[in-house]
């Protein structure tokens, strides 16, 4: 283990390497739950690595994403606090561009199923902006119509603030226009 841009800790690497085994990544958690939201020199925790991921390793993670949201293995976390507290400092971990994984989730064409278990795990997540003020709905692109659909429909209210930023970003030109006209 180095220092340097993109330095990881086991943990990261394992969440993207695909058909990463699952037992592992349990026993790692278990044995330091404060990895989970270990960051890399980007901010990164292993959520935002494993949403990095070609979506064909993503699909394959998915095993690994619900544990690491704490979903197949909540029987087993009862009364372990310390590791589900890691768990949901992890879902809401920023990167130095201000994502949460659920930005790079919907951003990277993760799968329905894994942006749903990211949102139920961490609800405030949808209306979590970046530090361009970008919330993680505004991510999806052509890649990810079924993400896409699925805030459209849940959240309805992600449309009015993609809509705002976008009028805050003409006003202001609209605005020089005008002093310019004034000037003149």
């Amino acid at each position: 283990a180095g220092s340097g841009p993109g330095h990881t800790v086991p943990l990261h690497e394992d969440a993207v390497r695909a058909g990463c085994p699952v037992a592992l990544a349990k026993r790692m958690v278990r044995a330091a739950p404060a990895a989970v939201r270990r960051p890399d020199d980007l901010g990164r925790v292993p959520f935002h690595h494993v949403f990095l991921a070609d979506r064909k390793t993503v699909e394959m993670s998915s095993g690994l994403v619900d544990f690491l949201l704490g979903c197949d293995d909540l029987p087993a976390l009862e009364g372990d606090e310390t590791v589900r507290e890691e768990f949901e400092l992890s879902a809401a971990a920023k990167d130095v561009d201000g994502n949460i994984p659920l930005h790079l989730a919907c951003g990277y064409g993760a799968p329905l199923n894994l942006v749903r278990s990211l949102v139920e795990f961490y609800p405030k997540g949808v209306w979590e902006k970046n530090d361009k003020g970008t919330i993680p709905s505004e991510f999806c692109g052509e890649k990810n119509q079924l993400v896409k659909k699925y805030f459209k429909e849940t959240y309805p209210e992600t449309e009015n603030v993609a809509k705002s930023r976008k009028a805050e970003r003409i006003r202001p030109r609209e605005e020089e226009t005008l002093g310019e006209k004034i000037l003149k």
